[in-house]
């Protein structure tokens, strides 16, 4: 789907005149490429008759054709998750509900189709007497195998459906990767697997895919759950590593982050190099990284450092 959406991004954002002042920016190229890796291959199914704006697609610019995903041993077929967004004074803003239980608020220009990328989310758990490891929830508009890989085990899950662990062949330079991965209805839930995962209850993979569960909210956002000796938490600490944020919005050309940040101060910055333009922004205590490899890509996060604000939902 991403292609289309750039697309229309393109036409939908006038060109900038003059130069901006480049700031130094913190780079992070090498986590959002290997983010972008995963998103392959996405499609949708959307012709645009003339290059007259966003509207002209169909009616409502935030809604995309439903994605049914072929059946899993866990379960049938299943129509990828769309956010809801309403209109807003001219503008479009999309409730998000946490996984664990916080909502926020994206406003955006209506003429830009963010609802239509890719939404997942991030989250905290800790184990008793050891550590704490990101987990991610993501909307189910892809095959696991495409996400994840190919399954090398399989355990059993709280309510009997199998949770797999799955193995993402190296490319492009970066090593495989494996992953303990969930089904859910329209969403998937992972746990990435590396050295971290060696430690305390972490060890025992059996035990996590016993612990680990999702509800879904009834404006189909899931609420993540956690079982002894694993618990939820509803911040992640400052611990080393590449970024993390609370959301993030992404096809294979562009990524956006969002994460909760009080002390997030100063001007929108951007940067462009190595065939990308790179965003860093703060808007109402949260911290916004983006990331866009599209031609005019710079032009696409210089309308999202103007006019894309977050804010605590209701």
């Amino acid at each position: 789907m991403d292609r289309d959406v750039i697309e229309q991004m393109r036409q939908a954002v006038p060109p900038l005149r003059g130069d901006l002042d480049l700031a130094a920016v913190e780079r992070r190229g090498r986590w959002l490429r290997r983010r972008r890796q995963g998103m392959r291959g996405m499609a949708v199914a959307l012709v645009v008759a003339a290059p007259i704006g966003l509207f002209a697609v169909q009616q409502d610019p935030e809604r995309r054709p439903p994605t049914t995903l072929s059946s899993s041993p866990s379960s049938g077929p299943v129509q990828a998750f769309v956010p809801p967004t309403r209109p807003e004074g001219g503008r479009q803003v999309m409730p998000v509900m946490l996984p664990d239980g916080r909502a926020i608020e994206l406003v955006y220009p209506a003429h830009l189709p963010l609802a239509r990328l890719r939404l997942s989310m991030n989250a905290w758990v800790t184990a008793a007497n050891c550590c704490g490891r990101d987990v991610e929830l993501s909307a189910r508009d892809q095959s696991p195998t495409e996400l994840f890989g190919h399954v090398t085990s399989t355990y059993r899950g709280r309510d009997g459906r199998p949770v797999t662990v799955r193995r993402q062949a190296s490319s492009d330079g970066e090593p495989a990767t494996e992953t303990l991965v969930f089904e859910f209805g329209r969403w998937y839930l992972s746990v990435p697997l590396d050295n971290q995962t060696s430690d305390g209850a972490w060890r025992d993979l059996g035990a996590v895919a016993r612990s680990l569960s999702v509800t879904v909210t009834p404006n189909g956002y899931p609420r993540l759950q956690a079982d002894p000796p694993f618990r939820s938490a509803s911040f992640r600490p400052n611990v080393d590593g590449p970024f993390r944020g609370d959301l993030s919005l992404q096809s294979s050309e562009m990524i956006i982050e969002v994460m909760r940040n009080p002390a997030c101060s100063g001007k929108p910055k951007t940067e462009t190099g190595g065939g990308q333009a790179e965003l860093t922004m703060c808007t109402n205590g949260f911290e916004v990284h983006a990331s866009n490899t599209a031609n005019q890509g710079r032009t696409i996060l210089d309308e999202l450092a103007r006019s894309l604000q977050v804010r605590a939902g209701g």
